[in-house]
């Protein structure tokens, strides 16, 4: 439990907003995955508006197949 507060700690100091975050017990007792992969999603998606990454962008990888 102490990295996954770890972690959300560190995406909250990126930028992602609290309430774009899943909770510890989500991940941690694997009850509300759905809730963790949009957590995840929301990083990326912080993670792709900033100025220094030069990575794949989330909505080309994700909308590509529909």
């Amino acid at each position: 439990m102490e990295n996954i507060n770890k972690f959300l700690k560190a995406a909250q100091d990126y930028g992602v907003p609290h309430d774009q975050l899943f909770r510890t017990v989500d991940l941690f007792e694997r009850k509300n995955i759905p809730e963790v992969t949009a957590g995840i999603i929301n990083l990326a998606r912080v993670a792709c508006n900033n100025p220094d990454y030069k990575g794949t962008q989330l909505e080309k990888w994700v909308f590509a197949n529909n």
